[in-house]
């Protein structure tokens, strides 16, 4: 069946709500989905009340920020628990650790000159609580501080920028275990996004997650290029992993494909879903 298990709402940095974005995956004729917002659970509810009235199967989701190496890596987590506490007070750690973030970033734009960035970014989120860099490219376009939306990366917040902050995100594999420990299904997002060096840096990373237990990663994703999803198809069938495939998209604005477009699972793989719906099949 089609899949799309990597997509975000307006209850983190996506454009749409996550009922449209369900509605999107109908369009598309995407037979199991997941919305996968940044460090929160909080559009689950709805996305999944709409997924149901649509006919479509939902994994519940979240991306967590965590870093490696050095890196800034992001791992999925798929069939997250409901009601869970310890889940929450994890996830409510890691938007912490964003707003603290966040905060440094606005400082660092008053201090080139160019006041009001964090009220800004707090108004493009509707509140300061899963604040990221897009808020902050967003008020800049919206403010006529940039002509296009990624030149707010180019010129600001991306990596040597004058606004930009290291990140302070938990460990990968401290993450990984956490979610495995809460029996969720940990995914690797978008490996080919992280501008490693082809073969041992990837190889290293994919040797860190699953020496933390990870067994499932992204061979499709919207944000790696297609070349970098054979090789992670390659991976997993190497490895024995488990094969997932998210288009990672947010809005209209990203060059990133629509929900339920991006390539799907090579047949030979196990897709992760298959954890989850034993007569899952692909198409």
């Amino acid at each position: 069946m089609k899949a799309d298990l990597h997509l975000h709402s307006n209850a983190s940095d996506g454009a749409h709500s996550p009922a449209e974005v369900t509605e999107f995956c109908r369009r598309a004729n995407v037979g199991v989905m997941s919305l996968t917002d940044h460090d929160t659970t909080a559009g689950l509810d709805e996305a999944a009340a709409a997924a149901r009235l649509a006919g479509i199967r939902f994994l519940r989701g979240v991306e967590i920020s965590s870093q490696w190496a050095g890196r800034s890596v992001h791992v999925v987590a798929l069939g997250v628990p409901q009601a869970n506490g310890q889940f929450e007070d994890f996830l409510a750690h890691v938007r912490a650790l964003r707003l603290e973030r966040s905060r440094r970033i606005g400082a660092k734009f008053a201090e080139i000159g160019i006041p009001g960035a964090w009220e800004g970014a707090v108004s493009e989120a509707g509140g300061p609580e899963n604040l990221s860099r897009t808020h902050f490219a967003l008020w800049l376009l919206h403010s006529g501080g940039v002509a296009h939306y990624e030149d707010a990366f180019e010129r600001y917040l991306g990596a040597g920028g004058p606004c930009a902050v290291p990140r302070n995100w938990p460990q990968m594999e401290e993450v990984v275990s956490f979610i495995r420990a809460c029996g969720a299904e940990p995914v690797l997002a978008h490996p080919g996004r992280y501008r490693l060096e082809v073969g041992w840096q990837e190889e290293a990373l994919v040797d860190a997650f699953c020496g933390a237990g990870g067994r499932s990663i992204e061979v499709a994703s919207g944000s790696q290029s297609e070349a970098s999803g054979r090789r992670f198809a390659e991976i997993a069938r190497r490895r024995g992993l488990y094969a997932s495939v998210g288009s990672d998209w947010h809005s209209e604005r990203s060059k990133r494909p629509m929900p339920g477009t991006v390539a799907q699972v090579p047949s030979d793989l196990t897709p992760v879903w298959s954890l989850f719906f034993e007569d899952s099949t692909q198409s």
